[in-house]
């Protein structure tokens, strides 16, 4: 027999019958699932679906010299300023078969857990990308879903935007998180400058941000600033680690931090103690009880953005 034939008749995998399949344990998911926008600010339980808190400033600083002996001219006192948000309606939800659930998976003991926990990590990003997106409050009634008014709907004081193309606006005509920004025609590249200019407005305001929200590309180019930025280097034998985290402005310091959800065109410079979400209901899960032979259940969210004072805040428009 040359070399390279096959045995007469001998028996291969082809034809055998009963050969059990090689499936890994292992479910190999790489969808991202980080909030760093949700994770780094603060939460305040709320009871009602339109919740509100007050702001207030100081007057404008004078010479305030006084004669000896003067008698007092009662000066007037100011009110405070009332602003409101609406809670909108988030969830996500799963139905499995009793047979799905009893059939022997890999890499899941329950397909309804396992559903439920991919709900979960969805439901957690599109919280994300509704705080930081440019939608406008709007309460709803009984055809329309209540949506909460987000980033964009409320920072118009420290802001840039690329004037010069179209009719940019930073949030429209009135402060109150029910009017959504209008994007320019064309983007520039973030810059130094253009952080400078917006850091300098807050300095002027009163705030002190310390983080800035970024979508990946800017971040690329955040990271090729020239200036005082501050490098974080590092190598070893076998890597090297360049990457710029970390801008010193003549008004403060902000930490870069690259968002998935950012809407393509924002830049995001906060003050992480003067924004929160408001929750109604908290992150729950319900079991909607069976039809036939299903199980159903929802993770579901009620919340707002509670913008406590828009001038701790900070945007830079109309990116690349």
């Amino acid at each position: 027999m040359a070399a390279g034939d096959k045995v007469t008749n001998a028996f291969d995998t082809y034809t055998s019958v009963g050969i059990r399949e090689d499936l890994s344990s292992q479910i190999f998911d790489i969808s991202p699932t980080d909030t760093p926008f949700l994770n780094g600010i603060g939460r305040r339980n709320v009871s009602n679906v339109t919740f509100d808190w007050q702001v207030d400033s100081l007057p404008s600083p004078g010479a305030n010299a006084q004669l000896e002996g003067e008698e007092l001219n009662r000066s007037e006192s100011t009110a405070t300023t009332r602003h409101s948000n609406t809670c909108q309606i988030s969830f996500k939800d799963a139905t499995v078969t009793g047979t799905a659930r009893k059939v022997n998976t890999a890499g899941r003991r329950d397909e309804l857990a396992y559903q439920m926990a991919k709900a979960a990590k969805a439901l957690k990003r599109d919280v994300e990308f509704v705080l930081l997106n440019n939608t406008a409050e709007n309460a709803g009634d009984a055809t329309t879903a209540r949506t909460t008014g987000s980033m964009g709907a409320w920072v118009t004081t420290n802001t840039s935007i690329n004037a010069g193309s179209g009719s940019p606006t930073a949030v429209g005509t009135a402060l109150n998180g029910n009017t959504a920004r209008t994007n320019a025609s064309a983007q520039r590249d973030i810059s130094a400058a253009l952080i400078n200019a917006v850091m300098k407005l807050c300095y002027d305001n009163g705030a002190e941000p310390s983080k800035m929200y970024l979508t990946s590309g800017a971040k690329q180019t955040f990271s090729t600033l020239s200036g005082r930025t501050n490098d974080r280097y590092m190598q070893t034998k076998s890597t090297i680690d360049a990457n710029v985290d970390v801008y010193v402005s003549d008004f403060g310091t902000l930490t870069a931090i690259p968002s998935r959800q950012n809407q393509a065109t924002d830049a995001w410079i906060i003050d992480p103690d003067f924004v929160s979400v408001a929750m109604l209901r908290p992150f729950q899960t319900m079991e909607l009880g069976r039809i036939g032979d299903s199980d159903t259940r929802m993770i579901l969210i009620e919340y707002g953005l509670e913008m406590k004072n828009e001038q701790a805040h900070a945007a830079i428009f109309d990116l690349n």
